[in-house]
């Protein structure tokens, strides 16, 4: 364990005593937190990165791990929550899979994802633009939010909440779905849509322009 303590304040040292280095791409960055990292911000990172506390590259593509994993352009593998308590990722488009950690992390896509979120273990919170997959809140609870989602939302069997603009597929939420419109299934305590082809299963059941606008138990419109 002390070799282990070691090794990282000789690394979070040698970082503090070097500017990053300008570099098209590496395999390998490490960063204590920006701009204390070996390469700059600009550079693309394929292979690894791994953020003691904050890193940001325009492009990662491999595995991105730590406490705060940024992004300002484009994710192509995993971004990895710091094991096992969790982190934050951060991303514009994300091409792979995001995973907050066992006890719970955030993920945001600003833009695109085609892959899946998963927040972590027992909670936590996914945000995206559109969606071509899948948001996991984890298995307590948790918060998924998206504009447009082909795939699932799952949120939680205790406290799961599902929000999201146009849903092609299905929204699984222990306490609450809402969405414009919905083209599948809304599974939970209280489902709320304005048009909808498909089902609702839940004890509040809405579709405010179907043919019955509010309807206990199952609700449909087609």
């Amino acid at each position: 364990m002390k070799r282990f303590e070691t090794l990282i304040l000789v690394m979070c040292l040698s970082l503090c005593a070097f500017s990053a280095y300008a570099a098209e791409q590496t395999p390998l960055q490490l960063s204590l937190v920006n701009p204390v990292q070996l390469f700059q911000e600009e550079t693309t990172v394929k292979g690894l990165r791994v953020n003691l506390i904050y890193g940001v590259n325009k492009e990662v593509q491999g595995v991105d791990y730590g406490l705060i994993n940024r992004t300002t352009g484009t994710t192509q593998g995993a971004q990895l929550g710091v094991f096992p308590f969790g982190g934050v990722n951060l991303t514009e488009n994300l091409y792979g899979v995001q995973f907050g950690g066992v006890f719970g992390g955030v993920n945001i896509a600003g833009e695109e994802v085609k892959g899946v979120q998963f927040s972590g273990i027992f909670g936590g919170v996914n945000t995206a633009g559109n969606v071509s997959g899948a948001q996991l809140a984890g298995i307590i609870g948790g918060i998924n939010r998206a504009k447009d989602v082909t795939g699932v939302q799952i949120a939680g069997t205790y406290l799961g909440i599902n929000l999201a603009n146009n849903v092609t597929g299905v929204q699984v939420g222990t306490v609450y779905n809402q969405a414009a419109t919905v083209e599948g299934l809304q599974l939970g305590l209280v489902n709320v849509c304005d048009k909808m082809r498909g089902i609702q299963i839940g004890l509040v059941n809405v579709i405010k322009d179907g043919p019955l606008p509010f309807f206990p138990v199952v609700n449909g419109s087609f």
